[in-house]
């Protein structure tokens, strides 16, 4: 019996798994999509994809943390996140040798980026807080013309999977780009 089945029960671990797993699938394929890519949009890059994958795997959490009985699909869908990211390094060449050294690096940047963007979704949505830190984090000044169509985004999703339980969270209609 592992250790979740254990605390939790084997139903509720496997319903947290389950969901944990559809979650990561959602924000993984909203990260990806073409419309947030191209002219005007933000640059294509595996660094600004990373980025996007952290964006919406931010607002997951977000959404997971407003509710303390998620917290085991919160952990789950953290941990799968980052085995995601870890694969991605993985495939795009880093040694085996580098990628704990990126992950760690790379954990730290993902709960600083969701504190930067849980404080400007919570700032009134005429401040530029969130703009601000979407050019930091993925945008650049390269690309900061893009940031308020991210910023609405990132606004309209979050406001979408708040209305919905968290056991839909894995429904790619929840993640649609509108931009």
């Amino acid at each position: 019996m592992g250790y979740l089945a254990g605390l939790w029960g084997g139903g509720k671990a496997k319903a947290a798994r389950n969901a944990a797993e559809a979650l990561l699938l959602a924000v993984s394929s909203a990260s990806r999509d073409p419309a947030l890519y191209g002219d005007g949009r933000a640059p294509d890059t595996f660094e600004v994809r990373l980025e996007m994958l952290m964006l919406h795997g931010a607002l997951a959490m977000m959404r997971l943390r407003q509710d303390p009985t998620d917290a085991p699909t919160a952990q789950i869908f953290t941990d799968l996140l980052f085995k995601h990211i870890e694969y991605g390094l993985r495939e795009a060449g880093v040694g085996d040798l580098t990628v704990p050294k990126k992950m760690k690096k790379l954990a730290g940047a993902f709960y600083g980026r969701l504190q930067a963007y849980e404080q400007g979704l919570a700032a009134p949505p005429e401040s530029t807080e969130l703009e601000q830190a979407l050019i930091r984090n993925i945008l650049l000044q390269s690309h900061a013309g893009f940031a308020p169509v991210l910023a609405r985004h990132a606004r309209s999703r979050l406001a979408t999977l708040t209305q919905h339980p968290t056991s839909d969270l894995g429904q790619a209609a929840l993640w649609a780009v509108e931009v």
